[in-house]
């Protein structure tokens, strides 16, 4: 077995005993299910095939829709081995390319923003096997926020302290070609929310307003 599939497998079992009532029937209950896609689990342990490398994959060599885009986030800048830390109502901006056009861009991008207490989607899934969240959302994408090709950046909401959070972006261009690629280096973004005191922030406006008063009374 492979060191790829060792880690999505220890993945799916954390997840599985992590979930309450582990064991019992989840069929009734699993949010994919109930939008007709596959659970989160089956998205992670699907083998690899024709969207993952395939001959119908997006981009491959004779796909007669082309070349498929790609999208990555220039800010804050995603890393798969650390964690951003961000302000509140910090803006994330992202570019792309569309090699075979015909626009400037893609047609359409997608975001997300993952909690670590999510229970759509398991955040430790997304994290160790990437692509499980595209398999398991593509090709529509339910749930997340749609915006025009020409929107190239987003400002994050309210957002707890002390969570986890990863924002996803992906693109479409206008042959229906997706980006085939998700990856925490590329269009991924782990982040917590920094803590900013209000008194804090407050000694440092008075202390800012005092040093200007002190050098206009100098003069």
């Amino acid at each position: 077995m492979s060191r790829r599939f060792r880690w999505i497998g220890t993945a799916t079992l954390l997840w599985i005993v992590s979930t309450p009532g582990c064991g019992s029937n989840h069929s009734s209950s699993d949010p994919g299910q109930a939008l007709g896609r596959p659970s989160a689990v089956s998205a992670v342990v699907a083998p690899v095939g024709p969207t993952n490398g395939g001959p119908e994959a997006p981009g491959q060599t004779g796909n007669p829709k082309g070349s498929p885009p790609s999208v990555s986030i220039t800010s804050p800048r995603p890393s798969s081995l650390l964690i951003a830390h961000v302000p509140q109502h910090t803006t994330v901006t992202w570019t792309s390319v569309d090699p075979d056009g015909p626009g400037p861009g893609p047609k359409t991008y997608f975001f997300k923003i993952l909690s670590e207490h999510d229970t759509e989607f398991p955040f430790l899934v997304a994290l160790v096997d990437p692509d499980s969240l595209r398999r398991f959302y593509s090709p529509d994408f339910p749930g997340w926020t749609q915006v025009k090709g020409s929107v190239e950046s987003f400002t994050l909401p309210d957002l707890d302290f002390n969570t986890r959070y990863m924002f996803v972006v992906t693109a479409v261009d206008r042959r229906g070609n997706e980006d085939p690629v998700f990856s925490t280096n590329k269009n991924m973004l782990m982040f917590n929310v920094e803590f900013a005191p209000p008194a804090a922030e407050a000694a440092g406006t008075d202390g800012a307003a005092e040093r200007r008063n002190g050098r206009s009374g100098g003069h």
